[in-house]
């Protein structure tokens, strides 16, 4: 989000005395620059927030299972202190060492940077593959992260199509799994998100320009 966006969050908030719960699990993994702050940056005008993050989705090491809570408030934190020593009494020495070595390698090398370069390259080639289907796709591109939102267009009416269907019919004539957006996402009865699927792209950028190409041709003739 912006910062502006951000302040004025905060500043609703702030007025109505409303807890902030920010998940940054993505955190840096931006695509624009500047980067957008954390929420914890808005920790002088307001105490009652708490971001959190872990090293499983931007630094792609999910299997060590370590993650972190931040807030400025003194009383959150206790209570978050409180309901980890009843889930969790150790961490393994080693997941500890491993996690501080990735942290202490900064944004640009060891696996932070590979995930960027990753999503950097597959980026450019989604964007590149929705503009060659202006009439059929649509989207609003990602600033941040490794997933995009894009909306499907039935070639016959020029509406979104159903995207339960749709991810269906792909899946089993190809092999391809997108994500639902409509079905997965939005709420019964509720067409907010109907023709929207789900795209990763942290995948390697060999197996990204394969999985586009099935789409493609999915697409030409669908």
């Amino acid at each position: 989000m912006p910062e502006a966006v951000l302040e004025g969050l905060v500043d609703f908030a702030t007025k109505r005395n409303i807890l902030i719960f920010s998940d940054e699990v993505f955190r840096p993994l931006f695509h624009t620059q500047p980067s957008p702050p954390s929420i914890i940056s808005f920790s002088k005008e307001y105490s009652n927030i708490i971001a959190v993050s872990s090293l499983s989705k931007a630094y792609a090491l999910p299997g060590i299972r370590i993650g972190w809570a931040i807030s400025p408030n003194p009383e959150i934190m206790e209570q978050i202190t409180l309901a980890r020593d009843y889930t969790t009494l150790s961490v393994s020495q080693i997941d500890q060492d491993i996690a501080t070595f990735t942290l202490g390698l900064g944004i640009e090398n060891g696996p932070l940077g590979r995930s960027w370069e990753i999503c950097r390259v597959n980026l450019s080639s989604l964007e590149k593959f929705i503009d060659s289907y202006p009439d059929r796709l649509r989207w609003v591109k990602p600033t941040g992260a490794s997933m995009a939102f894009v909306c499907i267009i039935d070639a016959q009416t020029g509406l979104p199509l159903d995207d339960a269907s749709y991810c269906e019919g792909l899946l089993r004539e190809t092999g391809l799994l997108l994500v639902p957006g409509g079905k997965t996402f939005g709420t019964e009865g509720d067409d907010d998100f109907k023709g929207y699927v789900r795209v990763g792209f942290a995948v390697a950028p060999e197996s990204f320009e394969r999985a586009l190409k099935i789409w493609g041709e999915y697409l030409d003739r669908s």
